[in-house]
């Protein structure tokens, strides 16, 4: 089976198609931000949103994670950051760290350091 990935959405796309990921900024037209969007470039030119985040820490962290993805044996990953606890841990580390943006902000690029590095293993198989 080829490797797929289910978007927020729930558009399947295949893997081999997807030339790059990216991010990029979203204005609606109502006046409404969506701040951080990770789109797949496919081959064909297409640009397929893959998620909409918040916050850039979540969008790089769905990032790293989709890098990871490309690298793993399992043949399909679902987006949906909700599958896999990542928005609520997320969310408790802004708890544990809301009297200082400091704390968070070091506890949230160990985290990226630990996924990039392998050091957090995140298999999919």
């Amino acid at each position: 089976m080829e490797k797929m990935i289910v978007t927020e959405y729930g558009r399947p796309i295949m893997l081999n198609k997807v030339k790059e990921f990216t991010q990029r900024t979203m204005f609606l037209a109502d006046e409404r931000v969506i701040p951080y969007e990770v789109f797949a470039l496919l081959d064909s030119g297409e640009l397929v949103n893959v998620g909409n985040f918040d916050d850039l820490d979540t969008a790089e962290i769905s990032q790293i994670i989709l890098d990871i993805f490309t690298e793993d044996k399992k043949a399909v990953f679902d987006v949906n950051l909700e599958v896999f606890g990542i928005k609520k841990f997320l969310e408790m580390l802004r708890y544990v760290s809301a009297d200082s943006d400091s704390v968070y902000r070091i506890l949230i690029n160990e985290l990226k350091q630990q996924l990039k590095s392998g050091e957090l293993d995140v298999s999919f198989s």
